[in-house]
């Protein structure tokens, strides 16, 4: 028999345009379901794709997801770590509409998140441990964040989501700059030091205060708006940036980088090459709605 059958666990497809997020779901007989809901619907959920899960395991919409149903999500991240650095970065994903796990083998740092998230998907956990991370499937995940606030327990995260998805991105967080070069090497694709950050902020703050003062009003907008990436699907028909048409209030190109080079400020002459990357400001709708446009999420066939 089957192994998702035998455990009774789900698999789930996420496909979220600037409009509707589409949802396909496998049950553990194998049956294929399909659910669709707006992609921003502030009445009702904060996020889609967790609503549209909860919709079809039958879970009350103020109670957390149980990750033991779920055998599989497609394109989510997963924290290591949910003190205030996780709960931060899990915030931000939140406001960007991005499905997450967070991981923490502390349960009351998870019910801190919970009495602000009550949905959120969690394992209660160490995340260096190979089970846990399976258990928050690591392996179909678009990246995993290794923060908690212990370099040595980050470098054993890093290399084993690495050796358990080769192809995630991996965020190290890391305090001592020696350590820098060990998180690289096992695996971390960008290592953040948050002494290093807070004095980048603190002296811009000095010396650049109005581009501050943009960019924490930018975060704090009621349209969540955003410097985002749009990569450039290999199957995408190359045409001019100006033949695309990108005009529109949720979002705007700043520039394109085609491998080591760089376009700012394109103009409409500039043609648009698959495996580019567009730099937009733009708005959680209109990141999806570009992202559909250069490339769609992959879905399960169809049946029938």
């Amino acid at each position: 028999m089957d192994t998702q059958a035998q455990t009774g666990r789900w698999q789930f497809w996420i496909d979220r345009g600037g409009t509707f997020t589409d949802i396909v779901a496998q049950r553990p007989d194998g049956t294929l379901l399909t659910h669709k809901l707006l992609s921003e619907n502030a009445g009702r959920y904060d996020d889609a794709a967790l609503a549209g899960i909860r919709d079809l395991l039958g879970v009350a919409r103020d109670t957390p997801i149980p990750a033991e149903r779920i055998a599989a999500v497609n394109q989510h991240f997963v924290l290591c770590g949910s003190g205030r650095v996780g709960r931060n970065v899990a915030h931000e994903l939140s406001a960007t509409g991005r499905s997450y796990v967070i991981i923490d083998p502390a349960m009351q740092e998870i019910e801190a998140h919970l009495e602000k998230h009550p949905t959120t998907l969690y394992v209660h956990g160490d995340a260096t441990d190979d089970d846990v991370l399976i258990k928050a499937h690591v392996e179909s995940a678009a990246g995993v964040f290794a923060i908690t606030g212990d370099d040595g327990r980050n470098l054993l995260i890093s290399i084993t989501a690495r050796q358990l998805n080769p192809n995630a991105r991996i965020v190290a967080r890391c305090h001592e700059v020696r350590n820098i070069e060990k998180l690289r090497k096992a695996g971390a694709d960008a290592i953040v030091s948050p002494d290093f950050t807070g004095g980048m902020r603190i002296v811009s703050s000095m010396i650049r205060p109005q581009v501050v003062s943009f960019l924490d009003e930018m975060l704090r907008s009621d349209k969540n708006l955003r410097v985002e990436e749009i990569h450039v699907a290999d199957g995408f028909r190359e045409t001019t940036l100006g033949a695309l048409n990108l005009h529109h209030s949720d979002y705007i190109v700043l520039a394109l980088r085609e491998k080591d080079s760089w376009q700012f400020n394109p103009g409409a002459d500039i043609r648009i090459k698959p495996g580019a990357t567009l730099v937009v400001m733009t708005t959680p709708g209109g990141r999806e709605a570009l992202s559909a446009r250069f490339g769609h999420a992959a879905l399960p066939p169809q049946e029938g």
